[in-house]
């Protein structure tokens, strides 16, 4: 992780490191701050204790990242995607990801 980060500018120090913050993101979208970078690790969706523990594969998760463009003001370049439990998403600061529900 601290060569990718290196590699694009970021030095990560294990003292600003606030942990990981979970969040269920089910539709709806979430930015990266400037000065951060957000590592989205996609999970099964939760399941009550008591529903069937059947093992069944679930169709891939579709949304969008939006990237700005540095030089050119207040402009995104827009990139949909696919995603499958267990893929991992790295967003850079001010990138935003919308999800569908």
């Amino acid at each position: 992780m601290h060569k990718w980060a290196e590699g694009r500018g970021f030095r990560i120090e294990r003292a600003i490191y606030h942990g990981p913050q979970i969040l269920w993101l089910q539709g709806g979208g979430l930015l990266a701050r400037q000065d951060r970078i957000a590592i989205l690790i996609v999970i099964r969706q939760p399941r009550l204790r008591d529903e069937a523990a059947e093992v069944t594969t679930a169709p891939p998760s579709r949304g969008l990242v939006t990237s700005p463009i540095a030089t050119a003001g207040p402009l995104f370049v827009e990139s949909p995607f696919e995603c499958q439990v267990g893929d991992t998403i790295i967003l850079e600061g001010g990138e935003k990801i919308l999800v569908r529900p």
